[in-house]
């Protein structure tokens, strides 16, 4: 069977440093075809993910829209306009004391309804990648997606739920409170970091929608995570 589309539609991949993965939507924003591929030691993960997005571009040739989602734990937050670029860089490099040792360029996201942007580190030969291939593509940082929907909700606590790292976005009235990434080893570590934001921000564990997104099997999860949390809800990423 033949899965090229050439029909109008939108391209979206998302890096993370484990694997790959694209979806291809229609004009009315169907899922047309899904894709995920686990980096290969073998080759260095830029020839992995330069092989992938080549193999996205054969499997679409006509997206009236492409996009990159970078996950990224290298990032910050800050109201708009507040700093430059070489000053949100400073920050980040500041903040975390692991940063890559290729060299790194700094890419920001507006998020419009909060006033603010997400900053993040991607490395320059990924973002080479991306460039030569793809062009007019949205580089997103994995968040900016997740913080909008999450301000669009009265209140809700949004977890994004990856490969031994987790981040929380809790939003009450409209408005951010925090965005956090944790390292996790069981579901149970899961439910603790829920449950302490919960408990350290003094918020009613069953007045507040809670959504977990994930990409893997989430049935023994969701059965430690509902012997506390009422109000939840499982989708995928």
């Amino acid at each position: 069977m033949d899965n090229k589309t050439n029909f109008t539609s939108s391209l979206s991949i998302r890096y993370s440093s484990d694997g790959f993965s694209l979806c291809i939507n229609d004009s009315d924003n169907n899922i047309v075809l899904r894709k995920e591929s686990k980096h290969s030691n073998s080759v260095s993960i830029i020839e992995s993910f330069a092989a992938f997005v080549d193999h996205a571009l054969e499997l679409n040739t006509n997206a009236n829209k492409t996009e990159v989602c970078f996950e990224s734990e290298l990032y910050t937050l800050s109201p708009s306009g507040l700093f430059t670029l070489s000053e949100l860089l400073s920050i980040i490099e500041f903040q975390h004391n692991t940063l890559p040792e290729t060299e790194y360029i700094l890419q920001q996201n507006e998020l419009k309804t909060q006033n603010s942007v997400i900053a993040f580190i991607i490395e320059t030969a990924i973002y080479d990648v991306i460039n030569s291939r793809l062009e007019n593509c949205i580089i997103k940082h994995h968040l900016t997606d997740a913080i909008e929907n999450a301000l669009k909700q009265h209140s809700q606590l949004l977890c994004y739920v990856r490969k031994n790292k987790m981040d929380l976005i809790l939003a009450i009235n409209n408005k951010l409170i925090c965005c956090n990434t944790y390292i996790y080893t069981t579901n149970e570590d899961i439910l603790f970091h829920i449950l302490n934001i919960k408990r350290t921000l003094n918020i009613e564990a069953d007045n507040l929608q809670t959504i977990i997104w994930t990409n893997f099997d989430h049935q023994e999860l969701e059965e430690v995570l509902r012997t506390h949390i009422t109000k939840l809800d499982f989708k995928t990423t």
